[in-house]
């Protein structure tokens, strides 16, 4: 049986409303990275210092994340965006 990792909700940068539900595979202070799930596409988000939001892109389009607005997140999301490994 795959442990599946903890999802999280990442918003457009310039599409305002449009967002993408990733995995978060690894995590650190500074750094998530992400995975589309079913895909084995992977990318990074970074954030520069600890109380911004996280940035990334995929292809053309550019992603946040900003850890603050998490709806009711689950423990292994908590601990990811607080630098925990995952999974």
């Amino acid at each position: 049986m795959v442990e599946a990792f903890p999802t999280i909700t990442i918003n457009d940068v310039d599409r305002e409303g449009e967002s993408m539900i990733v995995e978060v595979m690894q995590s650190s202070m500074r750094t998530m990275k992400l995975v589309v799930p079913n895909t084995t596409v992977t990318f990074y988000m970074n954030r520069y210092d600890d109380g911004s939001i996280f940035k990334g892109s995929l292809g053309s389009r550019e992603f946040s994340f900003d850890p603050r607005v998490l709806d009711k997140p689950k423990k292994a999301v908590k601990a990811a965006v607080r630098g925990k490994r995952v999974g």
